[in-house]
């Protein structure tokens, strides 16, 4: 293992006479970047231990600067080994020309294309000027292209929205100040609310001031930072037969999961696993329930979810049963597992209370892509959980590496702790934090979660939040207390993300619900970012 050259030193940090003038030395950076070195040589990562060898230095203060190139991007953490991610990679490539950006992006455009019967562009923001740098004709016989190479608007296009509302507020003001307009390009008097709205909502959706008849969508490329390094646009034209084209709501999610996916090559925006689907087929299941739910007492279908799902920029879905009747628990798990289109994974109901339930198991694990079993307890006595025969048979999951998730009450928690005790060796995860009343947020909610969190086979799951506060009215700092405590409680490393989706509809959107939290969360890490939207669900409920 081979160690980078030192560097002699006098006392006063300058270089010492024996090498030539390097100027003032910085040590701490100098660390770091020995750190990086390192790591660039392997091809595998290496443990805190090996690094700190290799350079000659303590583990607490290689563990600090780690530490530090974590919470940047700059590093990763997997396992008990640390290895570069690729945002040396994307900084490296900002601002050279677009060649590599261009090759990751040309079969993404194609496929945009192809899906949505549309034409689309890539574009950046190059020294005063957007300039379209890719892009892809429609499929079909007509189409709008604008050419390779073209400047377009800043103020009056959806890729000028998107690049100035997805930038610093420093950067911002020097691209409006630089920018050379295009004939005809004004500055609307609305224009800071217009980027608000933008970044809020994670896209831009205006009719186009050139051109009638054409929508621009479009969605920001985002680099490791979170900024836009380059924005994906399809001018969306309404087909008078609309049999063969896509509409502009599935076109919209149809460009922010590509530009998604090509933020992902650029170390940018993380993947998501929404971790808490429900579906409702009346036609095929019975839910009891619904009778008391009057709002979701109808279908919800996946094609529904889907044209949401796509606009929040999510990717994978685990199905999470919804209370069928007892009759058909199997049945539900089979029909979701069967459904394809992005769901990775099923958990599936049961009833850790019967005594067939060793036989039923059998069954279910058979069912193609069962990764967990969940019981609604919020509906049901305390007691149900503390019966012998019930933590018994939630101990059989172990042996499938099956996850067990707690849907309870916020005073039900002490019930839900003395199951996980009593079953150290099952995952299990805690739905919607323990469902705290976020009106009036309680101290028991928060000690009794902090309780939850001490046990290491318990894992969080920020969801169905939006429904615990006020429906109608809540704000995003209504949510925050309870998404910093649980972040708090259970750390990076045990959380995980869900819409409970159709059950957050009454409060607003999957991508409501996904803007909420990724204000709430700005200040995280590119690496703690990806742990709480893919990295730990895939890990938890064995999704690979």
């Amino acid at each position: 293992m081979a160690r980078p050259p030192a560097r002699a030193t006098a006392e006063n940090g300058q270089p010492s006479s024996g090498e030539p003038h390097e100027g003032y030395r910085a040590p701490a950076l100098d660390k770091g970047l020995d750190i990086i070195e390192l790591l660039a040589a392997t091809d595998e990562g290496l443990v805190q231990a090996d690094i700190a060898k290799a350079l000659g230095r303590s583990a607490n203060e290689i563990f600090r600067m780690i530490d530090r190139l974590v919470r940047r991007g700059y590093v990763r953490r997997s396992g008990d080994r640390y290895e570069l991610t690729l945002k040396l990679f994307a900084l490296a490539h900002q601002h050279a020309p677009m060649r590599r950006m261009v090759s990751l992006a040309t079969p993404i455009l194609r496929e945009l294309c192809k899906s949505t019967q549309q034409s689309c562009q890539l574009a950046i923001y190059d020294r005063g000027h957007v300039v379209v740098v890719a892009q892809n004709e429609s499929p079909t016989y007509y189409g709008l292209s604008i050419r390779a190479g073209a400047r377009i608007g800043l103020f009056n296009t959806g890729s000028g929205h998107v690049l100035l509302a997805f930038t610093s507020d420093r950067e911002r003001e020097m691209m409006i100040r630089e920018h050379e307009p295009v004939p005809g390009e004004t500055v609307s008097s609305g224009l800071a609310e217009r980027l608000a709205v933008v970044r809020q909502r994670g896209y831009e959706q205006m009719e186009s001031a050139q051109i009638r008849g054409v929508v621009n969508l479009s969605a920001p490329v985002v680099g490791p930072n979170g900024d836009a390094i380059a924005v994906l646009t399809l001018p969306y034209m309404s087909p008078i037969d609309r049999s063969f084209a896509a509409d502009m709501d599935t076109a919209l999610g149809l460009v922010r999961r590509a530009a998604s996916e090509l933020s992902q090559m650029c170390g940018g925006a993380p993947k998501v696993v929404d971790t808490h689907c429900h579906l409702i087929y009346r036609n095929r299941m019975s839910y009891p329930w619904l009778q008391k739910a009057p709002a979701l007492n109808r279908d919800f279908m996946l094609e529904d979810y889907l044209s949401q799902a796509r606009a929040a920029g999510i990717s994978d879905i685990v199905y999470m049963e919804a209370d069928v009747h007892e009759s058909q628990m199997e049945s539900e798990a089979a029909f979701a597992a069967s459904l394809g289109d992005g769901i990775v994974g099923v958990v599936a109901a049961c009833r850790p209370e019967s005594r067939d339930f060793a036989a039923y198991l059998e069954r279910v694990t058979a069912i193609d892509r069962v990764k967990g079993l969940r019981r609604v307890l919020h509906t049901q006595p305390d007691d149900l959980a503390r019966e012998p025969i019930f933590a018994a048979n939630v101990r059989r999951l172990a042996r499938h590496r099956l996850t067990f998730d707690l849907c309870v009450r916020s005073d039900q928690l002490p019930v839900a702790f003395e199951l996980a005790r009593n079953c150290p060796d099952v995952q299990f995860v805690l739905d919607h934090c323990g469902n705290p009343n976020l009106v009036s947020l309680a101290a028991s909610w928060a000690s009794d979660t902090g309780k939850m969190a001490s046990l290491p086979n318990v894992a969080c799951k920020l969801s169905g939040l939006v429904t615990r506060a006020n429906v109608s009215s809540w704000k995003v700092d209504d949510l925050r207390p309870a998404i910093d405590h649980a972040i708090e409680c259970f750390g990076w490393e045990r959380i995980v993300w869900g819409s409970d989706w159709p059950v957050c509809t009454p409060a607003g959107t999957v991508a409501t619900w996904m803007d909420a939290t990724r204000q709430i969360i700005s200040r995280a890490s590119h690496d703690e970012t990806n742990r709480l939207f893919s990295a730990n669900a895939e890990r938890i409920y064995h999704l690979s």
